[in-house]
């Protein structure tokens, strides 16, 4: 049975001012050919926008990324899988760069 898991990060915050979204890349591993879907939210979490589905590829650790965000003062990520198998979500790297808004 397929077990639908979510996972919601933090607000990103930049000290008031916007910041370049410039790549998200997961660490993940999995054990077939899956997808995740990468959502985020501009306002505290109340709205998502469209989900962005991202390609695992074959079992074993990914590495996939996502690249030109952005430009967000707040922002939360959320990611969504559902899958029958193994899989772990090892670590989320985001490069933010603040700039002067």
């Amino acid at each position: 049975m397929a077990i639908k898991r979510q996972r919601a990060f933090p607000h990103l915050l930049t000290n008031g001012t916007r910041g370049i979204h410039r790549r998200l890349t997961l660490d993940m591993q999995s054990g077939a050919s899956q997808s995740i879907e990468v959502d985020w939210s501009d306002d505290r979490g109340a709205t998502f926008n469209a989900a962005q589905t991202v390609a695992l590829g074959a079992s074993g650790n990914g590495w996939p990324t996502l690249w030109r965000l952005g430009i967000a003062r707040d922002r939360v990520y959320r990611l969504t899988w559902t899958d029958p198998g193994n899989t772990a979500l090892m670590g989320v790297f985001l490069d933010l760069e603040p700039v002067r808004s």
